[in-house]
């Protein structure tokens, strides 16, 4: 499956939620608002309207584990994609095509 995208996306891998966010998965839905998450077998997306919201987002990922580099505006833990600036930085472990994004591991198991 692809995740869609909207106007600010913070997108992760399912796989760092739950090795890296302390509580994993479920403590990752527990303290979050489920209607704004769309997620898949390998991603986990959530949306906002504006970016002070999102980076309110990114403070609580990196208070509950994820990494995130303030002075250089890098992660190689999630990406942001906005819906018309594209991606904020690049990581090796999404692809896009149009307005869906799809982890790598999902495109290699495709038969």
């Amino acid at each position: 499956m692809s995740i869609g995208l909207n106007f600010f996306n913070v997108i992760i891998p399912r796989k760092l939620v739950e090795e890296k966010y302390n509580g994993g998965i479920v403590q990752f839905f527990s303290e979050h608002p489920v209607h704004y998450f769309q997620q898949d077998d390998f991603l986990i997306k959530t949306s906002f309207m504006d970016s002070e919201s999102m980076h309110k987002f990114i403070d609580i990922l990196v208070s509950k584990g994820l990494e995130y580099d303030y002075e250089k505006k890098y992660s190689n833990d999630f990406v942001i994609i906005g819906s018309i600036t594209g991606n904020e930085w690049n990581v090796d472990w999404i692809k896009r095509k149009g307005w869906l994004a799809y982890h790598i591991d999902e495109l290699n198991t495709k038969i």
